[in-house]
């Protein structure tokens, strides 16, 4: 899951996913680097690198 806000974290871990935050957004004040996620990101760009191969 991506998320912007300590809200998507929650859902996330609610429902048991991975979450990815991103620094833009309704962050509703929260430090994102303090959660859990499984990584924090600036750019959109950068998420591609996080997801995994699909089979072929």
């Amino acid at each position: 899951m991506v998320g912007d806000s300590l809200s998507d974290f929650n859902a996330a871990a609610r429902a048991q996913l991975p979450v990815v935050m991103v620094s833009w957004g309704y962050s509703q004040g929260a430090d994102l680097h303090e959660l859990s996620a499984a990584a924090v990101i600036n750019q959109i760009d950068q998420l591609l690198a996080l997801l995994p191969e699909s089979p072929k």
